[in-house]
C-alpha cells in the first residue's frame, strides 16, 4: 500500500493518489489519519514509523519548488505500509531516496497538485503541463506527471514486494 500526500494550506495533509486507487480495503480511516499526520512533525528525509505491530510505514518527506505555493515549497510526503516484521530499511532509504530524486527534477510538477482544484480556463494552462511524463507510464494509470511517475515507481515496489 502507498501513498502520496502534499500538504493542503487549509486542510492539512491530503492523499494526492494511492496505490491502489481504492485504499480502504487496505487501510481504515483511523489509521489513514495518523499516517497522514506524520507529516505534521517529519523532517525532510526519510525515517520509519511504529504506530502498532500491525501498522508501521517507511516514509519520505520532501519539498517541491513551487511558484503556486505559500513560501514557493510544496511540502509531500510519500508513505508505503509495510508487512516485513523487521524490514530492510536501508533497502527502503534507498529506493524512495532515488524516487524522490527523480520527481523533483521533473520540471512543473507542482502543477499536478493543483489540476483538480482549477476552473476550466486555468484547467487549459495546467492539463498540458501535466500529461506528459518523462517516465514511462502504465497504460491508464494517470493524467498527470504525478500518477504517472508515481504508478511506474508502485508497480516496481510492488513486484519488489511479492518476490
Amino acid at each position: 500500500m502507498l501513498f502520496f500526500f502534499y500538504f493542503h494550506l487549509k486542510i492539512g495533509p491530503k492523499i494526492l493518489t494511492s496505490i491502489p486507487k481504492l485504499y480502504h480495503d487496505y487501510v481504515n480511516d483511523e489509521d489513514l489519519e495518523q499516517i497522514k499526520r506524520l507529516m505534521d512533525a517529519a523532517n525532510e528525509g526519510f525515517f520509519f514509523h511504529t504506530f502498532n505491530p500491525q501498522l508501521k510505514t517507511v516514509n519520505y518527506f520532501f519539498f517541491i519548488e513551487s511558484p503556486w505555493a505559500r513560501g514557493r515549497m510544496e511540502m509531500l510526503m510519500i508513505s508505503q505500509i509495510v508487512q516485513e516484521s523487521n524490514p530492510d530499511l536501508a533497502f527502503y532509504e534507498r529506493e524512495l531516496t532515488e524516487f524522490v530524486t527523480e520527481f523533483q527534477k521533473i520540471p512543473n510538477i507542482y502543477r499536478g497538485i493543483y489540476i483538480d482544484y482549477m476552473n476550466e480556463e486555468y484547467r487549459d494552462e495546467i492539463e498540458p503541463a501535466t500529461t506528459k511524463s518523462p517516465l514511462s507510464s502504465p497504460a491508464g494509470l494517470g493524467r498527470t506527471e504525478f500518477s504517472g511517475t508515481y504508478a511506474v515507481y508502485a508497480n516496481q515496489w510492488m513486484a519488489w514486494l511479492k518476490r
